[in-house]
């Protein structure tokens, strides 16, 4: 198998110790349905640093300048640009500076991963640890350890642990170095898309075999019940909430003889890991607890609830979950409007009275873009009385088509049937597993060649401040590898604000500028030339 290879870089020159970078394509099944993008680069650089928020490159040599030619992604999240990691090139005598004013830690071998949204649950599973996961198993002879980016650690942080890998963070006030380290995760865990470009969805070209193996290594035990006796109902306490939570508790009790169990991600890993293991109907609303599906056993019932308005066709990622770990799903949908508590006050007042009018008598909400879409966010965070009459027949319904499941199971022939398909998903895992071993194989021995190029990095500490008048005051520190000895030609910054419709972009060689009077929020965006763009930009 042939792999691309877009980047040889040797930071340095062969009489001295330097920085270098391989990337390449990864194999074109890490495409999945998003076509190729910057997310499907990865690199290997080796004797590299993480400070603060960027990758430092020891580089001996200045003079040719230009941008990083390849980019690549902390995150295995795709059309996603605030996921770019920032790979600055510093000079010798620089880099000597930066490491003498800080605490130095070495690794050895580690993957990078920049969480993309770590208080929630869904995206810590689907977009870093499966990913994750999959890349520690085309890696098996390396010792890795997982470099989390950020500096604080969050909630969900635990489920890191699911890994088996050694963690460690970007702490403030240290500077940590490594040997090798790997960047850019591969994409062929995920099964949904969020909606930034087109609404969102299912993906195709899902690697099913690393998903459900690391299923497999998470669930506390193997439990296949053939009589029901655990019901598991996951609650949301804040917004989302089923309104009649004991009524639902009293049904499934009396109706299908079940010790009901009330749960929430407010329990820790442990708890939550044993409790579901031995769960046979999960019940929960939409939402990023249903990601604890991956610790059910196989077979088991889950019901994904609905506030009103909203189409379950439209929203499935945890439909495409449970069918992945060979879970029965079914979803059920508010359709009495009465049944509902919205809050207009809080997701409706920026709009006007007619626009506000219009979304409430709406009886669906139409397909949309992530992330802002008030019809969507008045809707999905309604609290809702649950139908348990409509519930019933849902339930009826799953039980037996998972009663149907366990007897067609039981047959002869449907286990030598499933024994087939087994050895024909090994087959596809090993060629999965081994494509991306191969890649990484290749990328790690491949020699790099010199071709060192400098450009300076993003800008510091960017503050705004409102003054006299209505104008804005905004400094910032020059990018980290910016020194007065540096010969770049045009050596200078451009501040460009934003103020209502008007757009103006300034230059100057100072860390401060003054904008004109502006009575609304003002944007701002700083940038050395040539350097890296500012990402987000400063408001005030």
């Amino acid at each position: 198998m042939s792999f691309m290879i877009l980047l040889t870089l040797c930071m340095g020159n062969p009489a001295s110790a330097g920085s270098s970078a391989i990337c390449g394509k990864g194999p074109i099944r890490d495409f999945n349905d998003f076509g190729t993008t910057y997310t499907d680069n990865h690199c290997v650089l080796h004797d590299v640093c993480w400070h603060h928020n960027g990758i430092l490159f020891n580089l001996s040599d200045s003079r040719n300048a230009g941008p990083w030619p390849v980019l690549v992604s902390g995150s295995s999240v795709p059309d996603h640009d605030g996921m770019i990691v920032d790979i600055t090139p510093v000079q010798k005598q620089t880099l000597r500076i930066i490491l003498a004013s800080s605490n130095i830690v070495f690794t050895e071998s580690a993957v990078l991963l920049r969480s993309f949204l770590p208080d929630n649950l869904f995206h810590v599973l689907h977009d870093d640890i499966l990913p994750t996961f999959a890349m520690k198993e085309s890696l098996p002879r390396l010792n890795l350890t997982l470099f989390l980016t950020k500096s604080d650690i969050d909630r969900f942080d635990d489920y890191y642990s699911l890994l088996h890998l050694p963690i460690v963070y970007a702490k403030r006030g240290e500077i940590r170095c490594f040997r090798r380290l790997f960047v850019g995760l591969p994409k062929t865990t995920l099964w949904y898309q969020y909606g930034f470009r087109s609404p969102q969805c299912i993906l195709g070209g899902s690697d099913v075999s690393i998903i459900q193996k690391f299923a497999a290594e998470s669930a506390l035990q193997e439990s296949k019940l053939y009589i029901l006796r655990r019901c598991t109902i996951l609650i949301r306490r804040s917004n989302r909430r089923i309104l009649n939570l004991r009524e639902i508790g009293n049904f499934l009790e009396t109706e299908f003889d079940c010790s009901v169990e009330m749960l929430s991600l407010e329990e820790g890993l442990a708890n939550l890991r044993y409790k579901l293991s031995l769960t046979d109907i999960l019940i929960s609303m939409h939402g990023a607890e249903l990601s604890l599906s991956f610790f059910v056993p196989a077979n088991a019932i889950v019901i994904e609830l609905f506030p009103y308005a909203i189409n379950s066709a439209n929203y499935t990622p945890y439909k495409k979950l449970c069918e992945l770990l060979d879970l029965i799903y079914e979803p059920w949908e508010n359709r009495v409007e009465a049944n509902t508590m919205a809050y207009p006050e809080k997701w409706l007042s920026a709009l006007s009275s007619e626009e506000q009018l219009e979304i409430r008598k709406a009886k669906i909400v139409k397909e949309h873009l992530c992330c802002t879409n008030p019809a969507w966010l008045y809707r999905i965070y309604q609290d809702t009385k649950v139908d348990v009459d409509s519930l019933h027949k849902i339930l009826q319904r799953a039980i037996a088509r998972r009663n149907l499941r366990l007897r067609c199971r039981s047959d002869n022939f449907a286990e030598m049937l499933e024994v087939h398909r087994a050895r024909i998903q090994d087959r596809m895992e090993s060629s999965s597993t081994e494509n991306w071993r191969s890649f990484w194989t290749f990328l790690t021995r491949t020699e790099p060649k010199c071709g060192p190029t400098f450009h300076l990095g993003r800008v510091r500490d960017i503050r705004c401040v409102r003054s006299a008048g209505d104008a804005r005051v905004v400094t910032w520190r020059a990018p980290i590898n910016q020194v007065d000895d540096l010969d770049i030609e045009n050596s200078y910054f451009e501040v460009v604000s934003r103020c209502g419709s008007e757009v103006l972009m300034t230059r100057t060689r100072q860390t401060s500028f003054t904008s004109s009077p502006c009575n609304e929020s003002m944007d701002v965006w700083v940038q050395a030339h040539g350097g890296i763009k500012a990402m987000y930009p400063v408001t005030c």
